[in-house]
């Protein structure tokens, strides 16, 4: 083969530290493009993101040189000085430590953008620790322990 090709579909979740409710709707728009910008200096695409006040969903296409990990550091940490460098609050902004990455086969791209899109109407039914626990076992990951 001449070429390479690679197409590596990720659902990510985090939340912000002890899932303080800092993501209002006055800077929601703000800190999506934010976190979006982020991930294009790491040449990831975002197809959707979306999120509650306590937690963001995205799902983004992997740039096959980049490692997880690194790519999530640089898309928390480089929001997380922004966010305060330029004050958007009277306290200090941070993410959770950890976070959950799926993988997304192009089938269920379509299912998995809606599901992010829909996140208010689906947290009317199911709390976040419910839906986390959920996405673990969906992806045969241990839940874990409270």
């Amino acid at each position: 083969m001449a070429h390479s090709k690679v197409r590596i579909w990720v659902h990510v979740v985090f939340c912000t530290k002890y899932r303080k409710k800092w993501i209002n709707p006055e800077i929601k728009a703000r800190l999506y493009e934010l976190l979006c910008k982020e991930l294009w200096k790491k040449r990831c695409g975002v197809e959707v993101i979306n999120g509650m006040p306590d937690h963001v969903h995205l799902l983004l296409q992997l740039d096959s040189t980049k490692c997880i990990a690194d790519l999530i550091k640089q898309c928390r940490g480089g929001s997380a000085h922004t966010i305060n460098e330029e004050k958007w609050f009277d306290h200090e902004f941070k993410w959770s430590v950890g976070y959950g990455a799926f993988s997304v086969s192009q089938s269920l791209v379509g299912k998995v953008r809606n599901y992010i899109l829909n996140q208010e109407r689906h947290h009317e039914k199911i709390k976040f620790k419910e839906e986390y626990k959920r996405l673990l076992e969906l992806h045969g990951l241990e839940p874990e322990k409270d």
